[in-house]
């Protein structure tokens, strides 16, 4: 059986930092949200359940936000962060890793500035809560 390198050791180490300094951050919206993730060690999301009543074959929840290692970096998305470009102006730093697909890719920890992403969640909850209001009452 083959050990992995340094590198590799190294690499995965620094994929869980990343991923730790991010869901720090999001596991205070749980007193809002739901988390309801079975992935704990590489995956962890936020969602709203629908009500059963507004409940579609393909729509039973809402995706607010998720953090994920993957082979090579740590993706991050948030919803309503790609509809608006306000966010790009609250979050520069953070906006460098933006990457197609509306993800943000990481793979060094250095990259994630804490205080903008703060604030690039609390706004993009109050946006959310608003797309859920029309989920919700429509």
């Amino acid at each position: 059986m083959r050990m992995p390198s340094k590198e590799k050791r190294a690499l995965e180490r620094q994929k869980k930092l990343i991923f730790n300094k991010i869901k720090k951050h999001l596991v205070p919206y749980e007193t809002v949200l739901e988390a309801p993730t079975t992935y704990s060690e590489w995956y962890y999301k936020l969602i709203f359940t629908l009500p059963e009543e507004k409940r579609k074959p393909y729509i039973d929840h809402l995706l607010f936000a998720y953090v994920r290692i993957d082979k090579k970096d740590v993706s991050m998305y948030i919803m309503s962060v790609y509809r608006s470009h306000k966010f790009l102006e609250e979050a520069p730093s953070l906006f460098e890793y933006f990457k197609r697909n509306n993800v943000f890719r990481f793979d060094n920890t250095h990259q994630v500035n804490e205080k903008e992403l703060k604030k690039l969640l609390k706004h993009a909850l109050q946006e959310f809560m608003e797309r859920k209001k029309y989920y919700v009452e429509n």
